[in-house]
């Protein structure tokens, strides 16, 4: 698993984490969104120092409340977004975490796009997993 899949399942996670689940899907859940969340502070984190290295902040009047822009100047754009994808395609350890029937998650509201983002943690109701 990649670090890309995370960064791309984190608004699903999160979304699950705020829907009324059964208590044994939602303990999975809060599980395995605290073990994301490691990896998602680390992300940031680095994504920030990628953002001062390559960028100039900026004041961004429309810009929400603790929310920095950044400006990139001279080719810095590229730089930054190569790096930002090396760092996407960094390996991470599979989590141990029992996969979810979509019966187990439907009640989540979850989009096509969220259920995409997260498949890799899915099984049908046959035990198959989605995407193999």
């Amino acid at each position: 698993m990649v670090l890309g899949e995370l960064v791309t399942a984190d608004q699903a996670l999160g979304k699950l984490l705020d829907s009324p689940l059964r208590a044994s899907i939602a303990f999975r859940v809060g599980k395995l969104v605290k073990e994301v969340a490691v990896h998602m502070e680390t992300f940031q984190t680095v994504r920030k120092e990628l953002l001062e290295k390559h960028g100039t902040e900026v004041k961004d009047d429309n810009a929400e409340e603790g929310q920095i822009s950044y400006e990139f100047k001279n080719g810095s754009q590229e730089k930054f977004n190569k790096e930002i994808m090396e760092l996407m395609e960094e390996e991470v350890e599979k989590f141990k975490v029992k996969k979810f029937k979509l019966k187990d998650i439907e009640d989540a509201g979850l989009t096509a796009r969220e259920l995409m983002s997260i498949e890799w943690l899915i099984s049908d109701n046959d035990g198959m997993t989605l995407g193999s």
